[in-house]
């Protein structure tokens, strides 16, 4: 054994010495994006169904409309927890 192996050590990330400043936080804003795919996929599936429903499609059925559904109310926690709460105090 050697004095190197002895003992532990804290990974790059850890280390102390090479601090470089505070972290700061992503935006929380960029949930809006995801939101909106969200709420676009769901206004997709809803015409889907919509349109289809009267026939007796294959690979159009009711489960459009449960992923819909789905979607909205993802949609809705995204657009939800997008919007600050606070603002920063100097």
């Amino acid at each position: 054994m050697t004095d190197a192996s002895d003992g532990d050590s804290l990974p790059h990330e850890l280390d102390v010495t090479a601090y470089v400043g505070p972290y700061t936080f992503p935006d929380i804003r960029r949930r809006r994006w995801p939101a909106a795919i969200y709420v676009a996929t769901a206004l997709g599936c809803v015409a889907l169904w919509a349109s289809h429903r009267s026939g007796d499609h294959v690979l159009v059925n009711s489960g459009f409309l449960s992923v819909a559904i789905g979607f909205a109310v993802l949609a809705a926690y995204h657009l939800g927890t997008s919007w600050p709460l606070a603002t920063a105090v100097a």
